[in-house]
């Protein structure tokens, strides 16, 4: 395959991932208040698991004396919506292994959200607000990083050539 060909498909894919990105983020964001509770539960229940009594109403996380309100940006929601376009563009996979990739996706990048947000919110209980912050940082960071590239070359690379 030549460069032009080569250039063709990079350009096709970015295309693709912006289009398909875009479309998910919509629908995320038409199911915001459901999507932002999801991870308000979800870490009330990794608080509970770290033997930090908790509960979810909405938005808010009521735990030891203290809350924190779970806002659209704490809901993992912009990195699924990049990861899974990327998934939906990446034309060398048949559509039963970006299926698979998005359901993959999604539940696994919903799980390592919730997670950090509930190791978040301990550390301020464990460590004060300050090392909270910074946690939150680098967890933030972290969970970019991974999320988008480690979780698409796991299905890439993986889980879809089990699947062919």
């Amino acid at each position: 395959m030549d460069w032009k060909e080569q250039i063709w498909k990079g350009v096709k894919f970015i295309v693709l991932l912006g289009i398909a990105s875009a479309l998910v983020y919509s629908l995320l964001l038409a199911l915001q208040d459901y999507v932002i509770s999801i991870t308000a539960l979800g870490s009330s229940w990794i608080l509970n698991l770290l033997g930090i009594s908790s509960s979810a109403e909405g938005s808010m996380i009521l735990f030891n004396g203290q809350n924190a309100k779970i806002v659209w940006l704490c809901t993992g929601s912009l990195e699924l919506a990049l990861l899974l376009g990327a998934v939906i563009a990446t034309e060398d996979r048949t559509w039963k292994q970006r299926l698979v990739g998005i359901a993959f996706s999604t539940m696994i990048l919903y799980i390592i959200n919730i997670v950090r947000v509930g190791i978040t919110l301990a550390s301020a209980v464990w460590f004060g607000w300050n090392f909270a912050d910074l946690v939150h940082t680098v967890l933030f960071k972290f969970f970019l990083v991974f999320a988008i590239l480690g979780l698409y070359a796991i299905w890439y690379l993986w889980l879809s050539k089990k699947i062919a």
